[in-house]
């Protein structure tokens, strides 16, 4: 294992490859003997009577190279300190690769990399040994950064679309997905997928990502969304009667073209919106649908079934004059009372449509119904009475509860949760009004001029009117509360007035009836409408006001009147007779008449002829219609009337109808007809 020799005068000198010196010869002056701890030898030599070794220090390391954190492109350098013998080699490794040209007692990164990051050491060595540092490991944090932008799409409703973001930086990364600058609040991943789109999600979306060393905002990705139909209101079912009017209607986005379809059938020509049948007859009713369609899709409506009644064929109970047809706004309206409603409670006039109830409790509309408001609700089957607004129509059940239908775009046939205990109701242009059989007031609809605010301390109400804009209650002390718009005054009447019984609200005008029949009237007066004809002072049992005109029924049958007459709304047919009940509507008025029947003679034993005369509908006769009644006599039936003999029998009301006995008979006189004066 001898790597070197050297030689003195008599004594001989080796170096064995583990650095160490072996001697031997002439010791006389100790030059044989290697002083013990004679290591790391790297030279020798031999003179007379010495021995000279050279010594190298191997290398160790003094101060270890540290660990570093920076962030990417920040610079940073690795130091150590060390010794040993020269010369000295030295080599900085990574990940114990050596890391070219790095051969300096420091290594200095000048912008830091994600792959730079890992294990430094340094190696160092010289002709005795090596000597390496413990590893310092360099962490470079990379701020978070977009490196895959969003990109564009375009879709149709209905599709989906999925934007992506491809980002960089340390973990862990955070995603917040942004339309039009603000954020989605569950859009926290690198895709947002919006599973089906509409229109409402057109727009420009971006991703904000950001991690604990920075943040980084992509590029706008702009979402087109082609839109196909929407219905945002289906057709509804509606039941009318014969010979009145329907209007089908689809609430609708998007659409260019409308298709009507009967038991899927297309109608030639039904291709807008709205499909309206005037008049209705009874092969009419089916089922209808509607087919929305534009450029980019279809799509179809739910079935909207028409129901068609048809009253027994006769003369109407109901008479009306005045507008006719009505013009609703858009269209020329026909508004003529249908025949046969012979059956009649109650009935009710709106601006454009009106409404009856009859006794079997079952609810029929005529006129405007483009919204539904002259339908047949078939869910009335127990009605107890009916209002009719401007476009829409409410009906008061036997058991308390109210049925709204027709227009709802202010909000005037939601009718409030629970509502209940309900004794009379009254629709406004816009609002309806309910008043409870405590004595309380519910409204709701448009609230504009507060005519749907009812005032907190409106208790102990008998009776209720909605107008145009305002809203009235009588309180059981005969006293008015009010509310809503009062522009005109028609809300506070400008005199003192107690004991009122009964009111109605027009336009912008209201009435009022006392208890001992006398009639008040306040409010705008352009038309003449609180200007109160005679008679009205006493004996009027029943008010009725329409837009700008008013009428009144006396307890004789006869009625009176006023205000505007533009469409002769204050002309009653010149024959009408037997009025029990009126009705205002926009510029038309209502009656309706009792129609008389005479029963068959009956022979006594007495020889007289027992009459008896009673309503067609089986409704009780007014005791007040008594005077106006005549009977006549005849042995030819083909006579005229005026040809025939008066009778002088007196009548009396027995179980509703009229009773009466005529005797002595005329001789051979067979035929009786009953004549009722107006």
């Amino acid at each position: 294992g001898v790597v070197a020799i050297a030689a003195g005068a008599a004594h001989g000198i080796a170096l064995r490859s583990d650095r160490t010196v072996f001697c031997w010869g002439d010791n006389s002056l100790n030059q044989s003997v290697v002083p013990p701890g004679t290591a790391n030898i790297i030279a020798i030599a031999g003179g007379a009577t010495h021995t000279v070794a050279l010594r190298m220090a191997p290398p160790a390391i003094v101060a270890h190279p540290t660990p570093r954190t920076v962030l990417r492109g920040q610079s940073t350098t690795f130091n150590a300190t060390f010794t040993g013998s020269t010369p000295l080699n030295l080599q900085w490794r990574q990940n114990n690769v050596a890391i070219p040209n790095a051969t300096n007692a420091s290594y200095t990164i000048a912008s830091a990399q994600p792959g730079d990051a890992g294990n430094y050491t340094i190696v160092v060595g010289n002709a005795v040994g090596t000597a390496q540092s413990t590893n310092a490991l360099l962490t470079v944090n990379v701020p978070a950064g977009v490196i895959g932008q969003p990109t564009s799409q375009q879709v149709i409703a209905g599709d989906s679309a999925t934007f992506t973001v491809t980002a960089e930086g340390t973990a862990p990364i955070r995603y917040r997905w942004q339309k039009e600058g603000t954020n989605i609040i569950t859009a926290t991943n690198a895709s947002y997928n919006i599973s089906s789109a509409t229109t409402n999600h057109a727009g420009d979306y971006r991703c904000v990502v950001s991690n604990a060393f920075g943040m980084a905002t992509s590029l706008v990705a702009t979402l087109t969304v082609f839109p196909v139909p929407v219905i945002t209101a289906q057709p509804q079912s509606q039941t009318v009667l014969a010979g009145g009017s329907v209007t089908f209607r689809v609430g609708a986005e998007n659409a260019t073209a409308f298709q009507w379809r009967k038991a899927n059938a297309n109608i030639p020509g039904a291709n807008q919106s709205t499909y309206t049948l005037n008049p209705v007859g009874t092969n009419d009713a089916g089922g209808y649908r509607v087919v929305l369609t534009n450029q980019y899709g279809a799509v179809t409506s739910l079935l909207a079934t028409l129901t068609v009644n048809v009253l027994s064929p006769g003369e109407s109970t109901i008479v009306q004059w005045g507008e006719d047809p009505v013009f609703n706004g858009s269209d020329q309206i026909d508004i003529g009372v249908p025949d046969g409603l012979t059956d009649v409670a109650s009935m009710a006039a709106g601006a454009y449509h009106d409404l009856v109830l009859l006794r079997n409790g079952r609810v029929f509309g005529w006129g405007d119904n483009l919204f539904g408001q002259a339908s047949s609700p078939t869910s009335v089957t127990n009605g107890r009475a009916v209002s009719a607004g401007m476009q829409h129509s409410v009906a008061l059940t036997s058991n308390g509860t109210v049925v709204a239908w027709g227009r709802n775009n202010l909000k005037q046939t939601d009718i409030p949760a629970g509502l209940s205990g309900v004794a009379a109701i009254a629709a406004g242009a816009n609002h309806t009004l309910a008043l409870r059989s405590n004595g309380t007031v519910v409204a709701w609809g448009y609230t504009n001029a507060g005519q749907s605010l009812v005032p907190s301390n409106t208790t102990n109400v008998m009776t209720i009117a909605a107008g145009f804009e305002h809203s009235i209650a009588v309180l059981s002390n005969g006293t008015l509360r009010t509310w809503g718009n009062n522009d005109f005054g028609q809300r506070i009447p400008p005199f003192p007035l107690s004991n009122v019984v009964a009111v109605a609200a027009g336009k912008y005008h209201s009435v009022a009836l006392r208890n001992d029949g006398r009639v008040f009237a306040w409010g705008q007066n352009t038309f003449g409408q609180t200007n109160l004809p005679a008679g009205l002072q006493s004996g009027v049992t029943a008010i009725a006001a329409g837009d700008n005109h008013s009428l009144a029924l006396r307890a004789d049958g006869t009625m009176i009147a006023w205000g505007q007459d533009n469409f002769l709304q204050l002309h009653a047919p010149a024959d009408l007779a037997g009025v029990v009940a009126i009705a205002a509507g926009g510029n038309r008025s209502l009656a309706r008449k009792t129609r008389l029947r005479l029963g068959p003679p009956e022979h006594l034993a007495n020889g007289a002829i027992r009459l008896r005369v009673a309503t067609k509908d089986g409704s009780t006769i007014d005791p007040a219609r008594v005077p106006k009644l005549e009977i006549y006599v005849s042995a030819n039936p083909t006579l005229p009337v005026a040809q025939w003999t008066k009778r002088n029998i007196s009548f009396v009301v027995v179980n509703g109808a009229l009773q009466g006995d005529d005797l002595p008979p005329l001789p051979n006189m067979r035929f009786y007809i009953a004549v009722e004066q107006p």
